[in-house]
C-alpha cells in the first residue's frame, strides 16, 4: 500500500488551521484562556474571562482610565493605565481589583486575592495620537500565582 504525504501546500493550510484554532494565532506561546495554569502567563480580552486549573475564575472588566503615552509621540512622563479585574473563587466569593501599568507613579501592579497573587505583567495595544482606543481593542496580560 503507498502512502501520500501532504505536500507544501497541505502542510501550509494545517499551520494556518492549527494556529486559527488557538485563538492566539501562534504568536505567543500562552495558554488558552480555558486551560490556563497558576503560575503562567495568559491574555485575556476586555469582558473575557479565564479559569485556572484549580477553580479561581478571574475576568478582565476592562480599562476605567488610559493615560499612556502614545507610541508615536515623545512625552515626559510614562503615564498609566488603570485595569480592572473581577476574581471569583470556587465557593462563590468575588472581589474587584485595580492594577497599573505603571506602578512607579500610581497604584500597584500587583493585588492579592485569599491565596493568590495578581499581576498586571502587559497591556496591549499601546496607544497612538492619531486613533482612539475602543474598549474592546485591549488584551491584559496576567499572571496568577498561590502564595
Amino acid at each position: 500500500m503507498r502512502r501520500r504525504c501532504a505536500g507544501p501546500a497541505g502542510v501550509l493550510l494545517l499551520g494556518v488551521l492549527m494556529c486559527a484554532g488557538t485563538g492566539s494565532g501562534c504568536a505567543h506561546d500562552l495558554p488558552r484562556p480555558s486551560q490556563v495554569p497558576v503560575g503562567r502567563p495568559f491574555e485575556l480580552r476586555a469582558a473575557a474571562s479565564a479559569t485556572l486549573d484549580d477553580g479561581l475564575t478571574v475576568t478582565f472588566q476592562g480599562v476605567r482610565s488610559d493615560s499612556r503615552c502614545p507610541m508615536d509621540v515623545v512625552c515626559i512622563s510614562a503615564g498609566d493605565a488603570t485595569v480592572i479585574v473581577r476574581l471569583a473563587s470556587r465557593d462563590g466569593g468575588q472581589a474587584e481589583r485595580e492594577l497599573h501599568t505603571n506602578p512607579a507613579t500610581t497604584g500597584a501592579a500587583n493585588t492579592s486575592y485569599l491565596s493568590y497573587g495578581i499581576t498586571l505583567v502587559g497591556l496591549a495595544p499601546s496607544p497612538r495620537s492619531d486613533r482612539p482606543l475602543r474598549p474592546e481593542d485591549y488584551v491584559a496580560t496576567l499572571t496568577v500565582e498561590r502564595r
